[in-house]
């Protein structure tokens, strides 16, 4: 599994969505619940993400190049909401 999050205090995850024109595989506020082994959780960041499935494989360089190749006509849409958010992003 490889995957990019896009992440911070807060910024309009729908407004993203539409101008890279991907939809993520989970995307969440910060303050949104959640379960985890049977215990509430509060989200503490808003995060949009893209990854792939969870695939075994002896090259797993293929599986981040599949995601960057993904978002990389739209680096210049991810730089502007960084700087404009004050965002922090991450592929793994």
């Amino acid at each position: 599994m490889s995957y990019f999050v896009l992440y911070g205090d807060d910024f309009p995850l729908e407004d993203f969505t539409k101008d890279i024109g991907i939809n993520p595989n989970e995307a969440y506020r910060k303050g949104d619940e959640f379960i985890r082994c049977k215990n509430k959780h509060t989200r503490y960041e808003t995060a949009w993400q893209l990854g792939t499935d969870y695939v075994m494989t002896d090259f797993p360089e293929e599986l981040i190049h599949k995601v960057v190749n993904t978002l990389f006509n739209s680096v210049d849409i991810i730089i502007n909401y960084k700087e404009k958010y004050n965002l922090e992003c991450k592929v793994m």
